[in-house]
Parts: structure tokens; sequence; C-alpha cells
């Protein structure tokens, strides 16, 4: 897999870092196509598309998709995060039952 998005994003003060890595350019354009409007429904949006979604790490957070076309991994960048982060991981667990 290759490094398609390397970004931080923020929610309320809380900032995590955020890398996704894809098998294919095209993959990496669709990805790269609502980065800018990425929201937790959108990625889920994006995964469902892919198969449906497994937990492989909690911290680093990483999800990969079913069909093994992209990883995610998401890790706090900041105190505010860190804090919330097992209820992040439990929201990511609620919308990733496994493959």
């Amino acid at each position: 897999m290759e490094l398609c998005i390397n970004t931080k994003l923020s929610l309320s003060g809380a900032s995590a870092n955020v890398k996704i890595y894809t098998i294919s350019e095209n993959i990496c354009n669709e990805i790269t196509s609502i980065i800018n409007d990425i929201s937790l429904s959108e990625l889920m949006n994006l995964v469902r598309r892919h198969g449906g979604c497994e937990i492989t790490s909690d911290n680093p957070l990483t999800i990969k998709t079913c069909d093994n076309e992209i990883e995610v991994v998401v890790s706090p960048a900041n105190l505010l995060a860190r804090m919330g982060w097992g209820k992040a991981v439990s929201k990511a667990r609620e919308n990733c039952k496994g493959c």
C-alpha cells in the first residue's frame, strides 16, 4: 500500500493525525475527491463501498477495509484528542463490525 493522504483533522478542538493508504491511484483519487469534506459519515460510506471494515489496532486506530484496498491510521494529535480517545475508538468499533 502507498500513502495517499497525510493530514490533520480537527473537531471541537480535538485534533487527530490521519493517514490513508491505498493499493491504487484510482482509489486514492476517490478519497482525495472527498477529503476536504471528510467526516466520520463520509469515511464510513467510503468503507462500506469497499466491503466493510475491521479494526486491527486501537492506538493508533487502524482501520482496514474488508477488500484490503484501504487502510486508515488515526492517532490523537493533542491532549483533548487523547482524553477522548477511548470514546472515538468505541464509535469506530460500532461502525466497523469486522469482515
